[in-house]
């Protein structure tokens, strides 16, 4: 987690051996420079176990459209503006996401849950302009 603390958050996401799988999916999108340049951001980074365990044929469509459904998918997990850390989205019952869905926050005891999809297993890993929780499933925005 130290390799993150001093990049954005696109570069930093590397620098993570259990990141590599979301890595591929931003550069692939073409999204590194986009996080990069954002001043603030809050993101909900899927983990390798988390890729792993979601339906092949969705990620193999998602990595098919990079500039569209990928695109999507990988906007519905952060949210710009604003680094929240845990106890900010305890306070919190949605955020508003990149893509411009609302993702809702609900927390139980020390358990965060994100849009009803995924948990946050590692909370508040800082960058230098994100706030990044890793969760453990990928999450897909309402069907639009």
């Amino acid at each position: 987690l130290e390799g993150m603390t001093d990049d954005p958050v696109g570069t930093a996401a590397s620098n993570n051996p259990v990141l590599t799988t979301l890595t591929q999916a931003v550069t692939a999108a073409n999204l590194v420079d986009t996080l990069n340049a954002a001043p603030a951001l809050t993101v909900f980074a899927a983990t390798d176990c988390a890729f792993a365990a979601a339906d092949p044929a969705t990620i193999e469509a998602a990595l098919a459209d990079p500039t569209g459904l990928l695109t999507t998918v990988l906007g519905f997990h952060v949210v710009p503006g604003e680094e929240l850390d845990a106890a900010a989205l305890a306070g919190e019952t949605s955020v508003m996401t990149l893509t411009g869905e609302e993702l809702s926050i609900s927390v139980s005891g020390d358990t965060v849950t994100v849009g009803d999809q995924a948990e946050v297993v590692v909370p508040d890993i800082q960058t230098a302009n994100a706030t990044v929780h890793l969760i453990d499933a990928v999450m897909l925005p309402p069907a639009g």
